[in-house]
């Protein structure tokens, strides 16, 4: 499956086509029009698997990696929940407060931090070929990593706002 370009093409492309969709249909940025949150869904999931053509790096080890990842830090966490009804009998009120609090919310954050960078993706978006750092010319040229930041920031802040507005739309 790697030397069919599964992890650099087809697994991000449906990952983010997947993540895009449900993200757009239950914020209800667009509107209520399944057709255009598919269309919007599907263009950034071509852009994502154009990625490794246009900038020469590929990044399906490291995607791969972060999935592993995240899987068993999900599983871990079932467990544990499992583990905790045994002694709590009424877990889904415990776990209801414990959810609710923004330290649960900082503490997820830090750990998908931390899971993206010891997977190796924040090397995908720092180009390591700068050859002011290194003096030697990479083979590809990569995009400017300061460009590369500022796009991962903004993607990053367009999908905090997107999370925000739908928890807002609950609320009230």
């Amino acid at each position: 499956m790697i030397s069919l370009g599964f992890y650099d093409f087809f697994f991000p492309f449906v990952i983010v086509a997947v993540l895009m969709f449900a993200l757009l249909r239950k914020s209800k940025v667009l509107g209520d029009s399944s057709v255009i949150n598919a269309v919007v869904a599907l263009s950034m999931g071509f852009l994502v698997m154009g990625f490794p053509i246009l900038t020469g790096l590929a990044y399906g080890t490291e995607l791969a990696t972060f999935f592993v990842q995240s899987t068993t830090f999900i599983v871990i966490l079932v467990m544990a929940v499992l583990i905790a009804s045994a002694f709590y009998p009424d877990i889904s009120s415990v776990l209801m407060d414990k959810f609710k609090s923004s330290r649960f919310l900082y503490t997820m954050l830090a750990l998908g931090i931390g899971i993206f960078v010891t997977s190796g993706l924040l090397t995908v978006f720092i180009n390591t070929n700068n050859p002011a750092v290194t003096g030697i010319e990479p083979e590809l040229p990569g995009p400017p990593s300061d460009i590369v930041i500022i796009v991962a920031a903004l993607i990053i802040f367009m999908i905090l706002i997107i999370i925000a507005a739908s928890i807002v739309r609950k609320t009230s």
